[in-house]
Formats: C-alpha cells, sequence, structure tokens
C-alpha cells in the first residue's frame, strides 16, 4: 500500500490529497459561467465602513479578500461593491468573514465593527451575475472548496478568477 503524505496544521493532520482538493487552480482560457439575475425591486443588504455611501463602491486599491482588489488588463483597479440578499449574508462576507465556520465557542473582536455600518440598497435596474451556486462551479471545473470556501492564502488565487471573469464577461455586472 503507498504511503499518503500528511500535512500538520494547527495540531491536526491532514492528508497531502485533502490540501491539493483545496488548491485553487487557474482558471480556463475560456470560462463557461452560468449567469444569474437579480431583478429590480430586490434588496441589497451592505456592511461597510461609513466613509462609503450605501451604493459607493470600493475602489478597490487596497484589501485582501476572496474577489477584491482586482485590475483590469492595463492595471488599473476595479472598483468593487460587496453585498447579500440577507442581512445575515453581509455580516458574514465582511465583519464576521474571518470568524471560523467550525462548532463551538468563537471569539470576536468587537473592534472590527467600528466605524462599520449597514446599508440595504434596492435595485434599480436588473442586475446580470455570473453564478458561483455548487452545481455552476461544476460547469467551470471548480468546487466550492477552490474558489468560494478558501482560505486567506488562496485570494491571490480567488481573484485571479474574478479578474478572468470580469475579463471575458465584460457585460456582467458582479458574481452572485
Amino acid at each position: 500500500m503507498a504511503k499518503q503524505r500528511i500535512e500538520f496544521s494547527e495540531g491536526r493532520a491532514t492528508p497531502a490529497t485533502d490540501l491539493a482538493a483545496s488548491v485553487t487552480p487557474v482558471p480556463a482560457a475560456t470560462l463557461h459561467v452560468t449567469l444569474t439575475v437579480l431583478v429590480k425591486g430586490d434588496v441589497l443588504h451592505r456592511v461597510h465602513q461609513d466613509k462609503y455611501q450605501s451604493d459607493q463602491f470600493n475602489p478597490g486599491v487596497r484589501g485582501n479578500a476572496r474577489f477584491s482588489p482586482i485590475q483590469d488588463d492595463q492595471g488599473r483597479a476595479i472598483p468593487t461593491l460587496y453585498g447579500g440578499t440577507t442581512v445575515d449574508c453581509a455580516l458574514m462576507e465582511t465583519v464576521f468573514h474571518d470568524v471560523p465556520h467550525t462548532a463551538g465557542f468563537k471569539s470576536f473582536d468587537k473592534g472590527k465593527l467600528a466605524g462599520q455600518v449597514h446599508s440595504a440598497v434596492q435595485i434599480s435596474q436588473p442586475l446580470h451575475l455570473v453564478d458561483l451556486s455548487s452545481v455552476a462551479l461544476r460547469k467551470l471545473g471548480v468546487t466550492r472548496k477552490q474558489l468560494i470556501d478558501t482560505e486567506k492564502d488562496q485570494y491571490p488565487a480567488t481573484r485571479k478568477w474574478a479578474e478572468t471573469i470580469h475579463r471575458q464577461w465584460s457585460d456582467v455586472q458582479g458574481l452572485s
């Protein structure tokens, strides 16, 4: 029987095959995306710094998020706006982003809430988005673990996916 390489992380062993399954691959030369639409009248919830208006995009020049900051082919920053269809989603994508998804006690630095506000933005026109649900990801040849449920060390690679989608599907207005 062949030996399986084991990596140790935070006191527990992880088989090398599990690590490989969570590494974000390079996007394909041509992406076959699935589109979804948020309709006029839907509400997006945002949790953002109070220096931004409710519908103001982050300029995209700093940060380390899964899909931002990103750049176009000329190296210019592409502004981004993170939002969710529920308040809970908006909170999880921002202030609670680094809280582990494991069972048990969680600690949280309340200082992360300083300067943060919640906004509800009613959509004034249909928003055409790339669907990143599990089924749509299979069509792209990538798993949730490789693109959505990644660790921070994979963010440079996940941002490459956002840049590739933006480049190949320039008429699309975001990711869902």
